[in-house]
């Protein structure tokens, strides 16, 4: 299977609507939210007992693809730069 070079979604509204979000690693890694964490816990999406984090965009794009996660982006063409999550029928996934 070909390396996954990039993770991208567009923005749906606002200043950021047909803006690109893309993936970005943190000193942690990529960070993910997990749908199934969310049910189980109670918590919000956003809430960080929800989190996970991968090392590589592979990683990312194998736990995306079973659609119980959502991916942090970053819009960096506003400023300051613009962060959501993304699902995986919103994401285009470059190798």
């Amino acid at each position: 299977m070909p390396t996954v070079k990039e993770i991208v979604a567009k923005g749906n509204s606002g200043k950021v609507k047909g803006l690109d979000f893309v993936s970005y690693k943190t000193a942690k890694g990529y960070e993910l939210h997990s749908l199934e964490e969310m049910q189980r816990t109670g918590k919000t999406l956003q809430s960080s007992s929800n989190k996970v984090w991968v090392d590589t965009l592979d990683e990312a794009a194998a736990l995306l693809s079973t659609e119980k996660y959502r991916i942090r982006l970053v819009c960096h063409a506003v400023n300051p730069p613009q962060r959501n999550m993304r699902e995986w029928k919103a994401l285009k996934i470059i190798y």
